[in-house]
């Protein structure tokens, strides 16, 4: 009994050490496997702040709003940039919230529709790349943005989106201003009526328009570039001309005005005057010249007649407003400038100086403003005496502190300075400047304080936020730089004065964090931001910015320090924790991941050797080498051209720790020869957890589309400001030619027409009506007046249009013109319809140079049924169909897409502009019509142009008039010209009018004040002093509704049609008139 007792006991005893031991076995498996959840933790979390720093730092460096949602499409993070643009925080709100308050809509500013909005696409599960929509921006302006959106997914689960919302406002602008500015350079170049050409300086013509080659006798453009194969045997009379042209641009880059005695075709001689500039490439490489030709042929008839006006010039020199002063210059043995002497001045000049002419006449400038006047000016002198060309430049006087505009301009060995008092404009331009600087960096830092300090003046400006940042009344304490300076934390001051100075000198912003101490004692942390201005010679004029109080976030970043530790600790004794720290990691990796693959920017991460670790397939594509191509190699070896300058800024961040932006590199794309690109990087640290640099992130940004764009909108604003000014040379002859051709009529009403006077008369008269033409095509040229559309007969604009052709193109190629409609009429402007037709058939016969063929043109009716015009782009309906076919080498297919592009070309380097299809291109979708091409490489190319049919219109045979009709009524004729007004009065009365005439128009209101009822007509110049013809026109009317008003003006912007009907006048007439039309104009208003 006891043994099986004992026995029983020994059993139970070993079952109890066998649990034991199995027990402490599974404690030990767990232990191990606790061990090593701890270090793939470490590991983990080691990665996460890795990628959490590159995320932080890629969201942080890009100007496109980046904003992450969670599955339920709110948000959960967002860059600042959204914050600048949009002027709201959006973590937290819903992303159908956020759609709502920025307004988003549709690019041409319609509501969208439920299922266009990124609300129901992005809850579809559905990618998003580039779509457009027009939204508000934080000042309400409307902003066009591409938003791209991806999701990421943690393997099959979905877990948030990534959206980037892109602004491409001014780069829409941008493109939309480069349009139109290159339509009115096209516009001006082919309507000019001077002569405008580009020669290179090898003596060969590369372009010239209409205007030039019939200046020279040739019948277009083309004969004329065909024929001139040197200009300085072909054009120039004396060859040394061609030499001082030449030398003037390679010295001076400009040439002119000057008189020339040029040839033309037939070996006649012409006198023109010459303008010319030289073109050169970014190296400053002499590309070719551009140059305007004046006819002055006629002038030089006509300058006998107008010395008659000499008085007017005298009465002009008088009365301008501003100071005028005629001066000689005074010459050592030597030829050397020695002092100059006073010839003459206006009444302004003499009142500004306080003296009389007759005292002070021929004396010298010392002599007039005492010791030291010469030289004080001697070197502007010498440069207008030696140049040959106007100068012009600002004078500041400190007390009292006044601006002046002077002007000077030689003439031989004289030279005549205009002075004008420009303060108001100047200060009213600083003055809204320095505002519109404030109020930008006031909106920008959103409440920040802002400071402004003039570095000339010494004065400072400070917002009441920033007193109230430093702790200073404002009404107790000057705001002042040393102020700033002595609020400057003792350990801060001299790193802050550094880095200021670092600023100023480099000219980059100086953006510093550092510590104040207040009136009252207290430290607080602010951070800084400026910007500094500088004058031509580079030296600190200004420099703003703004402060904001960082000291809550100072204590917060402490603070968070001290909870990270805080939390290090608590992660490591327990392990759900780990596990839920996996996860967060792993979304934010692929936060990363999505963001590298839906971001329209390059981005790649290096290491500390400049190797590629990570690079996006953007990126690659700037770099044209595929994605895996780059990774383990070196920047210097993928792209030669930044791996000098990447080598240098590694070295910098690396030592100072801090990221360097806005870097531009140019370079050729290695895998595409002669393919030239321009990139904008930001290159950002990325740091370990203890501050140490462990490798770089760099942002790229492909921006060479954007300096192309503004490149061919600075060249198009040139050409374009070129035709305005040849516009205002054309607009100052009217009044002159007025006279000559009243007087010369009146003239030749006393002198028999058969006698050597009167023969001499009738010249004067054509040569002055010749120069009115001149005049119109002028204005023309500078888009003052604009060719109207009319009825025109299709067929017999290409008739005019073959006969030019022939002339030009060579006897290997034939022409064949087939009419299928006579009578067909479009209603357009018939030199724009025949630019289309000359283009292509210049292109045409360009096609065929070399072995000859066949030029086909064929005009035929064409209907375009209703089903199928909106299909093709075009409106239903008759039209003319003009077709242009050639037996050419035809156009390679890759081109047929680009080839009404402007500046597209097939032709080799200086043979074509790449601007004749686009203008035709522009041209006839102007006139609503179509043009298209159909072309095969070997067997030529055949160019379709439809153009709408005139609808109910017919061609009207012009009737001729009667000359001068005449009457009894009486006149009052107003115009500041005495010559004028004695003109028109005399020529009036001998119509039989009685005339009463004057040069004021204060005066001609107070005679119809006086005697409302006795004039029958009014007759007024629009330009003149007091008070111009159209306020007189007004006051009159007013007097008396009824009385009949006719306005006359040489040209005036502020005058057309329709404000003159609008003012109750009559009739709009345009300077100069001959008696015929004055006659006609006067009769047809008393009549009606």
């Amino acid at each position: 009994m006891e043994d099986r007792h004992k026995d029983k006991k020994d059993k139970t005893k070993e079952q109890l050490m066998n649990e034991l031991t199995n027990e402490l076995a599974r404690l030990r498996q767990r232990i191990t496997r606790l061990k090593k959840l701890k270090s793939e933790h470490k590991r983990i979390r080691k990665e996460s702040e890795n990628r959490a720093a590159e995320s932080e730092a890629i969201l942080g460096v890009r100007n496109d709003a980046v904003l992450i949602y969670d599955t339920e499409m709110n948000v959960g993070q967002a860059n600042p940039s959204f914050l600048a643009a949009y002027g709201f925080d959006p973590v937290g709100l819903n992303i159908k919230d956020i759609i709502q308050r920025v307004s988003c809509r549709q690019p041409d500013g319609k509501p969208l529709a439920p299922e266009e909005q990124p609300v129901p696409q992005a809850l579809r599960g559905e990618t998003i790349a580039g779509a457009r929509f027009l939204v508000a921006g934080a000042d309400g302006a409307d902003l066009i943005i591409e938003i791209s959106s991806r999701f990421m997914h943690v393997g099959d689960r979905t877990i948030g989106t990534v959206s980037v919302w892109h602004d491409i406002t001014k780069k829409e602008e941008t493109e939309r201003i480069l349009k139109e500015s290159k339509e009115r350079y096209r516009t001006i170049f082919e309507d000019a009526a001077v002569g405008i050409v580009q020669v290179s300086p090898e003596g060969r013509l590369l372009s010239a328009n209409n205007a030039f080659a019939g200046m020279y006798g040739y019948d277009s453009p083309e004969q004329l570039i065909s024929e001139v194969t040197d200009v300085g045997t072909q054009f120039y009379v004396n060859p040394e001309d061609r030499k001082k042209t030449l030398q003037a641009l390679h010295e001076k880059g400009i040439f002119g005005p000057s008189e020339l005695y040029l040839k033309r075709r037939d070996g006649t001689l012409l006198l023109v005057q010459a303008v010319a500039r030289a073109v050169r490439s970014p190296e400053g490489k002499f590309l070719y010249a551009e140059g305007i030709h004046i006819d002055m042929t006629d002038r030089k008839q006509a300058e006998e007649a107008l010395k008659e006006s000499e008085a007017k010039y005298r009465n002009l020199f008088e009365s301008l407003t501003e100071e005028v002063h005629l001066w000689r210059v005074v010459r050592d043995r030597k030829g050397r400038i020695k002092t100059w002497r006073l010839v003459d001045a206006n009444p302004p000049a003499l009142r500004s100086w306080g003296r009389r002419l007759d005292a002070i006449k021929g004396k010298t400038v010392d002599e007039i403003f005492g010791p030291g006047a010469t030289d004080h000016s001697v070197h502007i002198v010498q440069k207008i005496m030696t140049e040959g060309v106007p100068f012009s430049f600002e004078e500041h006087f400190p007390d009292p502190d006044t601006y002046f505009q002077l002007t000077s301009v030689p003439l031989g060995d004289f030279f005549i300075t205009t002075r004008a008092d420009i303060t108001p404009s100047r200060k009213a331009a600083e003055d809204l400047r320095l505002e519109h600087e404030r109020l930008e960096l006031a909106h920008r830092a959103a409440g920040a304080g802002t400071w402004d300090h003039n570095m000339v003046t010494g004065h400072t400006e400070w917002s009441p936020r920033l007193f109230e940042i430093f702790g200073l009344d404002p009404q107790k304490n000057m705001a002042s730089f040393d102020v700033w300076n002595t609020l400057l934390h003792p350990d801060d001051r001299e790193l802050v004065q550094a880095q200021l100075d670092r600023a100023l000198r480099e000219h980059t912003d100086f953006v510093s964090e550092y510590r104040i101490v207040r009136a009252d004692g207290q430290a607080r942390w602010v951070g800084a931001m400026g910007t500094g201005t500088y004058d031509e010679q580079g030296h600190p004029t200004r420099i703003t910015g703004t402060c904001i109080d960082i000291t809550d976030r100072k204590q917060m970043e402490e603070e968070l320090r001290k909870s990270r530790d805080e939390l290090e600790r608590r992660v490591q004794e327990r392990t759900l924790e780990l596990r839920e720290s996996e996860e967060i990691a792993r979304r934010r990796l692929m936060e990363i991941e999505a963001y590298h693959n839906v971001a329209p920017i390059g981005l790649c991460i290096l290491d500390r050797d400049l190797r590629y670790v990570r690079i996006n397939e953007r990126l690659a594509e700037m770099n044209g080498i595929p994605a895996a191509d780059h990774l383990g190699r070196t920047v210097h070896e993928v792209v030669p051209a930044v791996g000098d300058k990447a080598e240098e800024l590694a070295r910098t961040i690396i030592e100072s720790g801090e990221p360097i932006t806005n870097i531009e590199v140019t370079g050729r794309i290695t895998t595409a020869p002669g393919t030239e690109w321009t990139h904008r990087s930001h290159w950002f640290p990325i740091k370990e957890a203890t501050g140490k640099v462990v490798g770089i992130g760099v942002v790229v940004e492909d921006i060479t589309e954007q300096l192309m764009l503004e490149a061919e909108l600075r060249q198009s604003q040139k050409m374009e400001a070129l035709g305005t000014l040849a516009g205002g040379i054309a607009h100052d002859f009217n009044n002159i030619l007025a006279a000559i051709i009243g007087f010369v009529e009146l003239a030749q009403d006393e002198i028999s027409e058969e006698s050597r006077a009167g023969r001499r008369l009738k010249r004067v008269r054509t040569a002055a009506l010749r120069g009115r033409d001149i005049v119109q095509q002028l204005l023309t040229f500078s888009r003052k007046t604009e060719q109207e559309k009319k009825p025109i007969r299709l067929s017999a604009v290409v008739n005019e249009s073959i006969d030019l052709l022939r002339a030009s193109i060579p006897a290997t190629i034939g022409i064949r013109f087939y009419v299928k409609s006579e009578s067909g009429l479009i209603y357009g402007k018939p030199i724009q319809i025949q630019q289309v037709l000359v283009n292509l058939c210049a292109n045409a016969a360009y096609a065929m140079r070399e072995k000859g063929g066949t030029l086909e043109i064929e005009l035929s009716d064409y209907r375009i049924p209703p089903l199928d015009g909106h299909s093709k782009g075009i409106e239903p309906g008759p039209y003319m169909k003009l077709v242009v076919r050639d037996t050419g080498v035809g156009i390679p297919s890759d081109a047929i897409e680009k080839i009404f592009d402007p500046f597209f070309t097939t032709k080799p380097p200086g043979e074509g502009t790449g601007l004749g299809l686009s203008a035709v291109y522009g041209i006839v979708r102007h006139h609503g019509g179509q043009t298209t091409v159909e072309s095969e490489s070997g067997k030529g190319t055949t160019f379709t142009v439809l153009l709408p049919r005139a609808k109910g219109e017919h061609l009207e045979e012009s009737i001729p008039r009667e000359d001068a009709r005449t009457g009894k009524e009486c006149i009052l004729f107003v115009d500041d010209e005495e010559m004028i007004r004695e003109m028109g009065q005399e020529l009036l009365e001998r119509l039989g009018y009685t005339v009463i005439s004057t040069t004021s128009s204060r005066e001609a209101l107070s005679f119809v004040e006086n005697d409302p009822s006795r004039f029958d007509l009014v007759i007024t110049d629009q330009t003149m002093p007091g008070m111009t013809g159209l306020d007189l026109a007004r006051n009159i009317l007013l007097l008396r509704p009824d009385l009949p008003v006719i306005l006359a003006t040489g040209f005036s912007h502020l005058v057309s049609e329709k404000s003159v009907r609008a003012a109750g006048i009559r009739a709009l007439v345009l300077k100069p008139l001959t008696k015929g039309e004055l006659a006609r104009a006067v009769r047809k208003v008393l009549d009606e």
